[in-house]
C-alpha cells in the first residue's frame, strides 16, 4: 500500500511573512501622528505604572499542513541542508512559531518519524523591530535588524532589550525557556539601581547565565558623573563578544534600556529618524506612551546632537570617549554588531 506523503501548506512557497501585527506596523508607518503625540510621560522613570495593555507582543509565524498529526516534528531553518534546523514538536494540523529574525529567508519541512514532507521556502519581512515574545515580559526586543546610513545592518540575536524580570514583572517558566534556549542569552546585563542590595544574582543566574549589575540613570543622567563609570562599563560589556548572546533591561526597558539602546545603535549609525522611532516604540508596550517630545528625551537628544562629529555616529562615539570608552571598544561595537547586505 502506498503510503501519502504529507502536504505543508502554509507559509506557502516563497512567501514573504510579516513579523509586526497590524498595530505595530501602523505605529511605525504613522510618523505624522507619532510626531504630534503630547510630550508629557505618564510616569516617571524611577516609578512606572503599567497601563494594562501590552501590544509589543509580535505576529507569530504559523506553520501548516493537510492532516491532522499526533507526534510530529517541524524543521526550521536557514540552510538549504538543515544543518542549523530548529525542531519544534507538533500536533494537529498548524503551529505558531515566534522570535524568527527579521529580514531571514527560511526553509521548514515537517516530519512523522516516517514520512518527511517536502521542503519549503519563506522570507520574514525585512521590517524593523524584531520584536520578541518572552512570556513574562514585554517590551522586549532584538536591537539588531536596523540598517545603518552606510548600507549595514545591525546584527540580530547578538543584543536584546526587555522590561525586567523578577519584581513588577514575573517570567514564567516558557519565558525563561525562551530567554536561555531559544535566545541562548549568556549575560543578563541589568541597568537598575533600585536592586541594589536587594538581589544577588538573576533569575536567569541558575541555567549559566552571569548576571551583570550596572545601575544608571537615563536621559541627561547619562552625563551625570555619578554614572559615567557605570555607563562606560555597560559598553564594554556590549564590546565582549565572550559575553554573547547579551539581554539588557532596566524596569520597563523603556528609559534606561531605551538610553542605552539609542546610544549603542546611534554609535553603530542607525539614522536619528528610525533611532527616535526605536524609543517611542515602548508606546506600545505595558508601559505607557513614550514621544520624542518628551522633555528628558528631547534635552538629551538635543545634547548628544551638540558632541563633535559630523555624523550621530560620531556625536555617540564622542559622547562615550569622554566616558572613557576607547577607541578600541568603539571599533569593536561597530566590528562585532554590524553586518554588509
Amino acid at each position: 500500500m502506498t503510503t501519502l506523503p504529507i502536504l505543508p501548506d502554509a507559509p506557502k512557497e516563497n512567501a514573504e511573512v510579516c513579523l509586526l501585527t497590524d498595530i505595530q506596523r501602523t505605529f511605525a508607518e504613522d510618523e505624522t501622528a507619532r510626531r504630534q503625540t503630547a510630550g508629557e510621560m505618564s510616569s516617571q522613570w524611577y516609578s512606572l505604572r503599567s497601563v494594562g495593555k501590552d501590544d509589543s507582543v509580535p505576529a507569530p509565524v504559523v506553520f501548516s499542513w493537510h492532516e491532522r498529526l499526533t507526534d510530529g516534528v517541524l524543521h526550521i531553518a536557514r540552510r538549504e541542508d538543515f544543518s542549523d534546523a530548529v525542531t519544534v514538536r507538533i500536533h494537529g494540523t498548524e503551529h505558531a512559531v515566534y522570535n524568527l529574525r527579521i529580514g531571514t529567508r527560511y526553509f521548514w519541512r515537517v516530519t512523522d518519524g516516517v514520512r518527511t514532507s517536502r521542503t519549503r521556502t519563506f522570507t520574514t519581512a525585512d521590517m524593523p523591530p524584531r520584536w520578541l515574545y518572552i512570556d513574562g515580559n514585554t517590551n522586549a526586543r532584538d536591537i539588531g535588524g536596523w540598517r545603518t546610513l552606510d548600507g549595514c545592518r545591525v546584527r540580530q540575536d547578538l543584543i536584546f532589550r526587555t522590561s525586567e524580570f523578577d519584581t513588577h514583572l514575573t517570567l514564567t517558566p516558557r519565558g525563561i525557556k525562551t530567554l536561555t534556549e531559544e535566545l541562548g542569552v549568556r549575560t543578563d546585563l541589568d541597568l537598575r539601581g533600585e536592586v541594589v542590595g536587594l538581589r544577588n544574582a538573576s533569575v536567569l543566574s541558575p541555567y549559566g547565565v552571569e548576571w551583570v549589575l550596572l545601575p544608571i540613570t537615563p536621559y541627561t543622567g547619562i552625563f551625570d558623573p555619578e554614572y559615567r563609570d557605570n555607563l562606560a562599563a555597560c559598553f564594554r560589556v556590549l564590546a565582549d563578544v565572550s559575553r554573547y548572546p547579551i539581554c539588557f533591561h532596566c524596569w520597563g526597558g523603556a528609559d534606561r534600556g531605551g538610553t542605552v539602546a539609542l546610544l549603542l545603535n546611534g554609535l553603530l549609525g542607525v539614522g536619528e529618524d528610525d533611532l527616535i522611532l526605536d524609543y517611542e516604540l515602548t508606546t506600545l508596550s505595558a508601559w505607557g506612551t513614550r514621544t520624542r517630545n518628551n522633555l528628558p528625551f528631547a534635552e538629551m537628544f538635543t545634547a548628544l546632537k551638540g558632541c563633535p562629529g559630523k555624523t550621530f555616529a560620531e556625536k555617540c562615539a564622542a559622547f562615550l570617549g569622554t566616558l572613557g570608552v576607547t577607541h578600541k571598544t568603539i571599533a569593536a561595537l561597530r566590528e562585532n554588531l554590524t553586518e554588509d547586505v
